[in-house]
Order: C-alpha cells, then sequence, then structure tokens
C-alpha cells in the first residue's frame, strides 16, 4: 500500500511546467535506487538497461520529434508511451516524468503542453547523455 500512496504522491506533486517536484528539487538524470529497484537489485542489468535506453534513444527521440513536427499527437502518444516503456525501468526519472507530462498532454490534444513536453523531453534526454559521458569510466566498474 505504501508503494500506492508514493506514486499517488508523485504524480500529485509534479509542477508539469518545469518537470520539478512542487518542493523546487529536479529528479536526477539517473538514480542508482530506482534502477536498482527495478532490476531486483541487480545492478548488471541496472548497467546493461541503461546502456540499452542509450543505444536506441537517438532514435526513440526522433519518433518523438517526427511526430511532433507533423502534429500526429496520437502517434505522438504513442512514441512516449513505447519510450516510457524502456525509462521506467532504468531509474532516469526526469526523462521518464518528462515523457510521462508530453503523454498526458498528446493525449489531451494540448498544444502548449506538448510544444512544453517535447523541450523537456529534449533537455531530459541531453542532461541523460551529458551525466553519462561525464560517468562512463565509472559506470564500466559499477552503476551508472
Amino acid at each position: 500500500m505504501t508503494k500506492v500512496y508514493s506514486t499517488l504522491w508523485a504524480l500529485l506533486s509534479t509542477d508539469m511546467t518545469t518537470n520539478r517536484g512542487h518542493d523546487g528539487a529536479e529528479p536526477p538524470p539517473w538514480d542508482e535506487e530506482a534502477a536498482l529497484e527495478a532490476t531486483g537489485g541487480d545492478p548488471d542489468l541496472a548497467r546493461e538497461l541503461l546502456a540499452t535506453l542509450a543505444g536506441g534513444l537517438a532514435a526513440d527521440l526522433e519518433g518523438v520529434t517526427g511526430s511532433y513536427r507533423a502534429a500526429d499527437w496520437v502517434a505522438l502518444a504513442k512514441a512516449a508511451h513505447h519510450l516510457r516503456g524502456a525509462t521506467s525501468y532504468c531509474g532516469v526519472p526526469a526523462l521518464d516524468r518528462a515523457l510521462r507530462d508530453l503523454e498526458r498532454a498528446a493525449l489531451a490534444g494540448n498544444p502548449d503542453g506538448i510544444s512544453q513536453g517535447v523541450a523537456a523531453v529534449e533537455l531530459e534526454a541531453e542532461r541523460l547523455r551529458d551525466w553519462m559521458a561525464l560517468n562512463s569510466g565509472e559506470a564500466a566498474r559499477t552503476p551508472p
């Protein structure tokens, strides 16, 4: 039951225009605890899932931006949902939250929310790539 309350709090305590919680805290690009929880405590699997996400991120983002440029909100919602399927298991809360908000805006057909959402997804993907580049040597020895 605690997990349900935790999830509800996370949903309700988000400022969807800034990708920050109401406390102003920005989620990290990578959260080791969340990644290990998602993988049952397996650091090798956590590292593998993050590497898989990173390897396909450019193509997945092209699906998001291509749908946005085409103003195809149904395809955009599907692309964001598909990418969230990966991010939800990789311990990347900032990107996951940005994708969640984008998917909601696309499903609602909210052009302003969609524009903000695409920008937030691109920003968080860049933050994740930067973080991975800075931590690549460390990630080779331990979970990222």
